[in-house]
């Protein structure tokens, strides 16, 4: 018998409509469950309702620079609130000083722009702990 986990609720914060809806597609195609928010107040919002709702998310994918609050002020908003959960932070601004900043606030990984989908993929699945897709180990190998 074959066991699938269930979908993973990870929350996606991404202000170019295209690179969110590719992400998002993607993630979608390997089994998950993605919200989709375009700016860090949208992110707070849509993290608090799930929570409140008993629904948390299993992770986060945030861009760091939107219009409004940014990616990293969202992840330490929500860290002073308590949600505690695995964040990839993506951008197309990386210097050693943001990384850092990054992961002091508990990112996971910081990824630059423009990167490999599957790489993303591939540390989606890891994070979660479940199986790699098929396509980023083959590109991965």
């Amino acid at each position: 018998m074959l066991f699938r986990s269930p979908p993973a609720q990870i929350l996606l914060a991404e202000d170019d409509q295209e690179m969110r809806a590719m992400i998002a597609d993607q993630l979608r195609d390997d089994g998950h469950h993605v919200i989709e928010t375009q700016n860090g107040m949208q992110l707070i919002r849509a993290a608090y309702r799930f929570e409140a709702a008993q629904l948390p998310f299993d992770l986060l994918i945030t861009d760091i620079r939107m219009p409004g609050w940014n990616g990293l002020e969202a992840l330490d908003h929500l860290r002073r609130a308590g949600m505690e959960l695995p964040v990839i932070v993506m951008t197309a601004f990386g210097d050693a000083r943001l990384h850092a900043m990054a992961r002091s606030l508990g990112a996971a990984l910081v990824l630059d722009k423009p990167f490999d989908l599957d790489d993303l993929r591939a540390a989606v699945a890891r994070l979660l702990d479940r199986p790699e897709p098929a396509e980023a180990l083959a590109t991965s190998a």
